[in-house]
């Protein structure tokens, strides 16, 4: 069997059907659903006896008539509210009945009952979005597009520093205007040969373009907390190698020195290197078959040996050696004796270690080389040129160990905690001088580069004031870089550059390195020679930023719109307006003209983003109702209803649809299987008849009453056009004094006049849409849609009266009914009567004329009514022209089994009358 529900929450299958032999679930499809077309996300899903089938499987996947079959809606992106609209669409037209989604506009009484929001600012500006969704364009916005590579400073000469940026403006293509490209609020076309710009479409070469080039700048060098533009280059001095203290404190990560036994050396800082042999207890143990000797003890999980670890030992047993096995400590059960962590070693030839001294013995064994990186150092250091205070270094280093290639051993798990005397703690040969900026590291982890980049900053100048003579004369300045191979941390290679000018303008200088090789670098600096003290001489030199050029950015960006700017400082740009580059742009999109979509063109109308987002995630055109589409893009164009807008940030579907939509009064909703936008607008022709005649239970009236709490005003808050900045307008209706006000936040409408129209709709729907009706029927009711235009009576007294239309005659032009009830006539009232054609819809209201209480005559009949009983014969509402039925507009359609039941708000045309007006310049 198979069972067709209206969504995947608990209830009952809206359809069953029954299948008498074995067959593929695709084959069934294509029976029994007129517009089944195989696709790679279809908008349902299968289950056979609980089990979700691929839809790349329904070809193939059989079932029997004993199975348990289940289609589930899918909303394929559209959030979970959304499969409410579908209901009986579930099956992708297998069902015939619909289920709408309720209005957004509210219904009499059901007045919002949440909270304002917090509107939290967003910063203007080019940003940094890793792990962002890409911008999505609708319409004409402005844009502040995002970066893609870190953006690359560099001193063209000693007074000019130049960026490059390479940014996205979103995703497809734009139509960009020229003079609309800013700096800040500068055209960058006003700034002439100080900035330039390229816009590249998607999947566009950018070979050539030099802000495509990737350079990482580092964070640890630049401006810093106390105020300087760099960090401040200091010559070195050297340092002690080893401390002197009398006991040191082994625990963890760190290395203590007592108090009152002695200090770690003035200088030492993070970033050094150090050879640390410190002896712990071991048992040596031979196995007496000529096998290795075995290592144990409570130590040896410390050094965390594995298989094929290449070793040193100092103390007892020194040399170098290959860890050939290891049994981790075990704890032993009831009764049972612990099992101590053991190791064997190989020594480097691979032969077994088997001529060891045994015993308990003390020994250092760790990494070839024994080395460990500084990290940290505690801040009670003394360094002053007080002479009642000692000197004297930290007494505590936290370390990490390195392995034999210089890389941290990230799994050891620190020392044992032990006291000794005998420690021997000496500092890598690369690391006796201290005051170093640095070292720092180039670039990320796992990353490696060939090419470097430093710029220096002189902020005083470079310059000898003869102050006898009052001329500048020249003065230099020498500094050292100094780069190595992090991987193996071996000796550093040094570069020097030497800066003389005779002024006391700010400086700076961009120096370009080539690597011999592709390494991860660590860079550290330092100055030649103290900086001068002299109050005329100014030789102060700061590192100002450090770059490594990655060479793995892309030369072409697949889908997206992108542009290289390039920015000269100087006089006329202020320093943060570099990541203030904005641009106007247009969305190009297809439109869609005579039933099909054009090439894609600057647009701004609603169409063709709705249809850019429903086929994003899947939707064809057979998944549209495309008449009804193009209609209203007609209406919206001829209106100049726009929409546009920037999704920045995650939304569904049905959100981005649902916004565009709003612009042009229309809402969102899936009606037999097909998507179709529906338009709140003025009406003047019904569409259904429902009357007692074809209801299964009474019509249901209700009004709302005024009540204190009514909203008596709506403030829209939307962007607008001309500033881009957001603004407020106020609809009031005559009388409001805005005491209780509705803020609505109005996304992609960018006019001050439409702004207000949307807010006055509005603010009418809660003055005059305060009538509500419901009423069933059988299968009638699902002639309806979502905000049909439709007639309902009842059979209250001085309404309209229904009848069945018994017998039908032309003659001359004229035409007469004859009503299955006697009619009710009112003097001096004009009488009219609506006539139910036999698809549902309404005929009329025609002008009647008695004849006697039966009959009447109207004009030419657009219809031949069918009285003959072989279907439903046509019904009559018949009244005076104020009271011939109910007007109004379906809200809510539930199918039953065979049944339906209905909700509507009543329809009144002063909702409408501000659609075309302009907002007063008080709003």
């Amino acid at each position: 069997m198979i069972s067709i529900y209206p969504s995947k929450l608990e209830g009952e299958p809206l359809e069953k059907h029954y299948t008498e032999s074995v067959m593929t679930l695709d084959k069934w499809l294509s029976i029994n659903v007129k517009s089944y077309e195989r696709r790679t996300s279809p908008p349902i899903s299968i289950e056979i006896n609980g089990l979700l089938i691929d839809p790349e499987q329904w070809d193939s996947k059989l079932f029997s008539p004993e199975d348990d079959v289940r289609i589930y809606p899918e909303p394929k992106g559209l959030e979970a509210a959304t499969v409410a609209i579908v209901a009986a669409a579930a099956a992708a037209a297998v069902v015939a009945a619909v289920i709408f989604l309720r209005p957004n506009v509210k219904t009499p009484g059901s007045f919002d009952q949440q909270g304002k929001t917090l509107n939290l600012a967003r910063s203007k500006g080019n940003q940094v979005k890793i792990g962002d969704i890409i911008r999505e364009a609708a319409g004409k916005n402005r844009i502040y597009p995002d970066y893609l590579l870190p953006p690359r400073h560099y001193f063209e000469n000693t007074r000019i520093q130049w960026a490059e940026l390479l940014l996205c403006v979103g995703v497809g293509e734009f139509q960009i205007d020229p003079g609309a490209v800013k700096v800040g609020e500068t055209s960058l076309a006003s700034l002439g040969n100080t900035a330039s710009y390229k816009i590249f479409g998607p999947g566009q070469d950018l070979s050539g373009e030099t802000a495509a080039d990737w350079w990482h700048p580092s964070t640890e060098v630049g401006s810093t907390s106390t105020g300087g533009a760099g960090l401040t280059l200091k010559s070195t001095f050297a340092i002690d190698e080893q401390p002197t203290a009398d006991t040191f404190l082994f625990s963890g990560y760190q290395i203590s020195v007592p108090t009152g036994a002695g200090w770690f050396p003035i200088g030492w800082q993070p970033g050094l290197i150090a050879r640390v042999e410190v002896m712990y207890p071991y048992t040596y143990t031979s196995p007496g078959n000529g096998g290795a000797t075995i290592i144990s003890g409570p130590h040896v999980a410390m050094i965390n040996p594995y298989v094929g670890m290449p070793i040193e030992i100092t103390g007892d047993n020194a040399g170098s050696y290959v860890v050939a096995s290891y049994q981790p400590f075990e704890e032993g059960g009831l009764g049972e004796d612990d099992t101590p962590a053991t190791m064997t070693l190989n020594y480097a030839s691979g032969a077994p270690a088997n001529g060891l001294q045994t015993g308990n013995l003390y020994s250092c064994i760790g990494h070839q080389g024994l080395r460990y990186r500084i990290t940290s150092v505690s801040d009670d250091a003394v360094s002053d040129d007080d002479p009642k205070t000692e000197n004297h270094g930290p007494s505590t280093i936290t370390v990490e160990r390195l392995t034999a290639t210089g890389t941290a051993d990230d799994e050891w798990p620190g020392f044992d905690t032990f006291n000794s005397a005998t420690p021997v703690i000496t500092l890598d040969a690369s690391t006796i001088e201290g005051d170093w900026a640095g070292p720092f590291a180039a670039c990320p982890e796992d990353e490696v580069t060939n090419t470097l980049e430093i710029d220096v900053f002189f902020p005083q100048g470079l310059v000898n004031f003869n102050t006898k003579k009052g001329t500048k004369n020249p003065f230099s300045c020498t500094i050292e870089l100094q780069y190595r191979d992090m991987a193996t941390l071996g000796a550093w290679q040094s570069v020097r550059f030497r800066y003389t000018n005779n002024t006391s303008d700010q400086l700076g200088y961009t120096e370009r390195v080539n690597l011999p090789s592709s390494i991860r670098a660590e860079v550290r600096m330092r100055r030649i020679g103290q900086e001068s003290t002299s109050t005329d001489k100014y030789d102060r030199v700061q590192w100002y930023a450090l770059k490594a050029r990655l060479n793995k950015a892309p030369k072409a960006y697949q889908g997206v719109t992108v542009m290289t700017v390039y920015i000269r400082g100087g006089d006329q740009l202020s320093a943060q307006s570099e990541s203030q580059v904005s641009v106007v742009a247009t969305r190009k999109l297809p439109r869609l003209i005579g039933g099909s979509w054009t090439k894609p063109v600057a647009t701004r109308d609603i169409v063709p983003w709705v249809g850019y987002v429903a086929k994003s995630i899947g939707y064809v055109d057979d998944d549209f109702d495309l008449d009804e589409l193009e209609r209203l893009g007609k209406v919206w164009s001829d209106r100049r209803d726009y929409f546009d807008y920037a999704v920045e940030d995650s939304s569904t579907v049905k959100e981005c649809i649902s916004d565009a939509l709003t612009a042009g009064f229309a809402e969102f909703t899936l009606e037999r299987g097909k998507l179709k936008p529906v338009r709140d607008e003025p009406r003047s022709v019904y569409g259904q008849m429902y009357s007692p005649q074809n209801m299964t239970e009474a019509l249901k009236r209700s009004f709302t009453l005024p009540s204190p709490d009514d909203y008596d005003g709506v403030d829209i808050k939307y962007t607008d056009e001309k500033t881009y900045a957001d603004e407020t307008v106020k609809c009031r209706l005559p009388g409001d004094e805005g005491n209780t006000v509705k803020e609505i936040t109005l996304n992609g409408v960018t006019n001050r006049d439409r702004a207000w129209r949307i807010g006055m709709r509005r603010r009418r729907e809660y003055a005059y849409r305060t009538k509500s009706y419901n009423f069933s029927t059988e299968l009638a009711a699902l002639n309806s849609g979502y905000l049909s235009y439709d007639v309902v009576a009842d059979d209250v007294p001085g309404y309209a009266q229904s009848a069945i239309l018994e017998d039908f005659m032309a003659i001359d032009g004229m035409s007469v009914l004859v009503s299955s009830e006697p009619l009710q006539w009112q003097e001096d009232q004009q009488h009219v009567v609506l006539l139910r054609r036999p698809n549902g819809s309404t005929s009329g209201p025609w002008p009647a004329s008695k004849l006697d209480d039966y009959r009447m005559t109207i004009g030419d009949l657009d219809f031949v009514p069918d009285t003959s009983w072989e279907i439903d014969p046509p019904h009559l509402l018949f009244g005076t022209m104020k009271r011939s039925g109910y007007p109004v507009l379906i809200t809510s359609i539930e199918p039953g089994e065979y049944t339906a039941d209905v909700e509507a708000v009543g329809y009144d045309e002063r909702v409408y009358a501000d659609d075309n007006n302009v907002a007063p310049e008080d709003a």
